[in-house]
């Protein structure tokens, strides 16, 4: 028969008041479980972490202690070079390009073949009493002969690390070695060498820059002066006025296109002016409204004179009739200097006419006078362009020697500098000299405790993960309810009478102070716990509430027979009436939970060797009916699948309102499973952080092969201070123990 894990039934009763079955939450659950296992495990991970700790300290106290030393270097930039005569790299890939050279030019043979020079031949780092390779070693004694320069270079090489600091210019040089004296000096002595050969180089070139700019100053100087001959005897032999290129012929039109468009301007006002006095003296129009037109001394007067007539005239209107002589007289006079006054207009309108001429005639002869420099324009305009090209030429020439002039004076300046020591002819320069450090660099015991704390704590981890595999066992009612994918019926908490004696012991017996306790305490938790497993029973029958019900479990010693004798006792005291039965005929243990000290039992009424009367015991305090095993029997299972067995029990039923049947554990016997068929209901008890879930799990595959109506299960014997820092998920009752732990009577 296969009892590999169960699965529950689909149409399995599930009580209304029993925990969840599913935890909806997987992070959170999964949170619960990991929290849950640290605290069942958290002496075994800080007896792990505390060892690898106290390891890698005591590996790193007796490891060879190695000292760093750095020197930094600050870079001259490409583009501060002196003498410039191609655009440096620009951007981030040719200042990085150009970094990265200076440091594999730290790195190289060269320059620490004569950092392994200074540092041999100094007395303050390497004296007659230190060599280079002891003092990297860090305490070798001290060779009888001086190493080679090849030797010494590469343990320099082996010493020297050269970086970056992010991305300035500053290279940073770090030395280790076995002493900080001699670290300190192999940083340093590399920093020197790079400035020297640096400063050497850069004066070197500085050097040769200053010949060359001689020679090409000499060759430019004589291409400026023939350019610019050149430009000058072009300029006298085309007649050109200046440097701008301007010939006089162009000059000349240039005035005349002025004064072209002047006259025409004039021309044109006159024009208008004369236009408009023709029409005004034939039409006989008021020569007032053309301001400035007849501007004169006699037409001036003219028209004084008339205005003085006109109203003159109009005053003698006034005392005289039409044909008076004063009337007459004055209009005589004023008819007289209309037509002297007609005279003098025309006269204007001659001279305004005489002045449009003669300003047309000017305009001609301005015209005739620039068509005559036309023919000459196409050679002026071939000259200036032969003129400015040859003086661009000359401008370029100019350019470039003043630029060679300028580059070398600067070359000559530095040059000096740089034979004089000034240190910014050398390029870089050490902004951070190596000091000899207090502590060492290598073993680091802070790093070392700190990767032993992590190593040790994932080997912890590795090992509780593996004991829990190995181990696996139920922490909490709502993990058990997970895993076994069936309803919790109840949970009942272990109890600690005084003396130590407990009401759920560590051992097959269960004494008498288990009902002491029940009495004791009737509102108590131990006490709630069996009316809560009633209750679910009740809940998890359909219909009606169950009248036989057998508690099982997997293995012995998980709390079947207790819970068996509570669930009875509160049940009778409940007011129904019920039946005991001791069915563990193997090793039956109800007996001694209730002090019966009988002969007779249940297995004398199967054998008709005692009568029914004469078996049954009564329990004063709750009214409870037992009928109790008072001795093994080796034929248990016969006798329980027997006819009479099964008669009897019928018998019972019609007696009594429930029976609760004890068994033997289902895994070693086959007893529980033959009672099973005959029951309402099937409680099943897993003992907390105790019974093996694989052999819980196998215990229900076998209850369900015979048919079993399992209701759901009880968490038997559990502590609820360590259950509620245990449990797994969050739906377990005891994971909030601390807040009702007060609620029940004490």
């Amino acid at each position: 028969m296969n009892y590999a894990p169960r699965l529950q039934k689909p149409n399995a009763p599930v009580g209304a008041r029993s925990v969840a079955l599913v935890d909806g939450e997987a992070g959170r659950s999964a949170v619960f479980h990991l929290v849950s296992i640290l605290r069942r495990r958290w002496t075994l991970l800080f007896a792990c972490i505390a060892f690898g700790v106290a390891i890698a300290v005591l590996a790193a106290a007796a490891m060879p202690k190695r000292y760093g030393a750095t020197a930094e270097l600050l870079l001259s930039p490409p583009q501060q070079a002196v003498v410039d005569l191609a655009p440096a790299e620009g951007g981030p890939g040719g200042e990085r390009a150009f970094v990265e050279s200076q440091i594999e030019l730290l790195r190289s043979d060269v320059l620490l073949a004569n950092a392994a020079q200074r540092l041999q031949s100094s007395d303050v780092a390497f004296g007659a009493q230190t060599s280079i390779a002891a003092a990297m070693l860090g305490g070798a004694p001290p060779s009888a002969e001086p190493p080679s320069l090849a030797e010494a270079t590469a343990l320099l090489k082996d010493m020297i690390r050269v970086r970056r600091k992010g991305a300035s210019y500053v290279v940073a040089v770090t030395a280790s070695a076995g002493a900080p004296e001699a670290a300190a000096a192999a940083a340093n002595a590399v920093a020197d060498s790079y400035v020297a050969d640096e400063a050497a180089w850069r004066i070197e070139s500085l050097r040769q820059a200053n010949v060359w700019l001689e020679q090409r100053l000499e060759a430019v100087r004589d291409d400026l002066s023939a350019s610019e001959r050149a430009v000058e005897a072009f300029r006298a032999d085309n007649g050109l006025l200046d440097a701008g290129g301007v010939t006089l012929n162009a000059r000349r039109r240039a005035d005349l296109n002025a004064d072209i468009q002047a006259a025409a301007a004039e021309l044109a006002g006159l024009e208008a002016r004369l236009s408009e006095m023709r029409r005004l003296v034939e039409g006989g129009g008021d020569p007032e409204t053309l301001p400035g037109a007849f501007q004169s001394p006699g037409i001036t007067a003219l028209k004084t004179r008339r205005t003085e007539l006109s109203r003159s005239l109009a005053e003698l209107s006034v005392r005289y009739g039409e044909r008076h002589p004063a009337i007459i007289k004055a209009r005589s006079e004023l008819a007289a200097v209309a037509d002297d006054l007609a005279r003098e207009l025309q006269r204007a309108v001659v001279r305004q006419n005489n002045e449009t001429e003669v300003q047309r005639a000017r305009l001609a002869a301005l015209r005739a006078d620039l068509a005559g420099l036309t023919d000459a324009a196409a050679l002026d305009e071939q000259a200036g362009l032969t003129l400015r090209a040859l003086e661009r030429e000359a401008a370029a020439d100019r350019a470039l020697y003043e630029s060679l002039l300028d580059s070398y004076k600067r070359s000559v300046m530095f040059a000096g500098a740089g034979e004089g020591g000034n240190a910014a002819a050398a390029g870089a320069r050490i902004i951070d000299a190596a000091a000899p450090p207090p502590s060492p660099a290598f073993p680091d015991l802070k790093l070392f405790a700190v990767a032993g704390f992590f190593m040790s704590a994932a080997f912890g981890a590795v090992l509780i993960g593996l004991m829990e595999a190995a181990n696996r066992r139920y922490w909490g009612p709502g993990e058990a309810a997970e895993g076994l994918d069936m309803p919790l019926l109840s949970s009942i908490p272990l109890v600690k009478p005084p003396r130590k004696r407990f009401a759920f012991v560590k051992g097959p017996k269960i004494r008498t102070p288990l009902m002491q306790h029940l009495a004791g305490a009737p509102d108590g938790a131990f006490a709630d716990g069996f009316r809560r497993l009633r209750a679910g029973l009740d809940i998890a029958q359909p219909g009606a509430a169950p009248t036989s019900v057998l508690i099982a479990s997997a293995l012995p010693e998980e709390g079947k027979s207790a819970t068996a004798a509570g669930y009875a006792v509160t049940a009778a005291a409940a007011g129904r009436k019920v039946l005991l039965l001791d069915c563990d005929l193997r090793r039956p243990a109800l007996r001694r939970a209730f002090g019966y000290r009988g002969e007779a039992g249940l297995q004398d009424v199967l054998a008709g060797s005692a009568t029914l009367e004469e078996a049954l015991w009564r329990h004063d305090g709750s009214g409870l009916d037992a009928l109790f095993c008072t001795k093994s029997m080796p034929n248990s299972s016969d006798l329980l699948a027997s006819d009479i067995f099964r008669r009897s029990v019928e018998a019972f039923k019609s007696s009594y309102d429930l029976i609760i049947f004890d068994s033997p554990p289902v895994l070693p016997a086959i007893d529980a499973n033959i009672i099973a068929r005959g029951v309402d209901a099937v409680a099943f008890c897993v003992r907390w952080g105790r019974t093996p879930r694989a052999a819980a799990e196998t215990a229900l595959g076998m209850l369900e092969e015979s048919d079993a109506p399992v209701a759901g299960f009880v968490m038997t014997m559990i502590d609820p201070v360590r259950a509620a820092g245990l449990a797994a998920s969050s739906h377990d009752p005891f994971k909030y123990y601390d807040r009702y732990r007060d609620y029940y009577a004490k």
